[in-house]
């Protein structure tokens, strides 16, 4: 078999390359000082992307529980003038806890900044006990256990959410 593969001689190429090359321009170029100054820019601009982004984040959450906010207010404040005008039912002032419970967790997240899980399990705790009240006559078995179920599961993970966030200091 017959090798047709080229070969470039290698004394052509060590003539043409200096043999004293001067290694500290390179040593300068990849110093750390260098090397850092040029992270320290692109870090800076990448934390000023995230900081504004965290700004817009932050702004969307803000404007969004203020819209929430008000419907609350607005639903909350229909029905209290509906009951006002007819007369007081059952359904009427479990809606109102609903509305306090979502008022009470937008609330809890302006003051501190975090959105506590157990709200939304109590208002839907509330809500499955009003249509469980409210509708009972008109369900038929299974959709009462279902609801009941619904409920007291949600219900023992409250207790597992409370018992874990409780303070460990604590002896309760």
């Amino acid at each position: 078999m017959k090798n047709t593969e080229q070969s470039i001689p290698l004394n052509n190429f060590k003539n043409k390359v200096k043999p004293e090359m001067d290694h500290s321009r390179i040593k300068d170029f990849n110093s750390d000082k260098d090397h850092k100054f040029e992270n320290t820019e692109h870090d800076s601009a990448i934390k000023k992307v995230e900081n504004i982004g965290k700004i817009l984040i932050d702004w969307f959450h803000l404007i969004g529980l203020f819209v929430l906010f008000s419907a609350v207010v607005y639903m909350a404040g229909e029905s209290f003038l509906h009951m006002i005008k007819d007369s007081v039912t059952l359904k009427d002032i479990l809606m109102l806890f609903i509305y306090l419970e979502i008022g009470a967790m937008i609330g809890i997240y302006f003051k501190t900044h975090k959105l506590p899980v157990n709200f939304l399990l109590y208002v839907s705790i509330t809500a499955l006990a009003r249509v469980l009240t409210i509708d009972i006559k008109d369900m038929n078995n299974l959709a009462v256990l279902t609801i009941s179920g619904s409920i007291l599961i949600m219900v023992i993970s409250v207790y597992i959410l409370n018992k874990h966030t409780q303070d460990p200091h604590s002896h309760n």
